[in-house]
């Protein structure tokens, strides 16, 4: 796991964009896997 969390931190080509699409698919991980939901925070205002 550490390996894999050094090599995630030295790729040197990673976008915004990327970053971006990583945290949104955790989020919905989250979303689906949570058994209570979302909480009722708006983000994208």
């Amino acid at each position: 796991m550490r390996l894999w969390a050094n090599n995630l931190i030295n790729v040197p080509n990673i976008t915004h964009l990327q970053l971006l699409s990583l945290y949104f698919n955790i989020y919905q991980f989250f979303l689906i896997h949570l058994p209570y939901g979302p909480p009722d925070v708006d983000f994208f205002n």
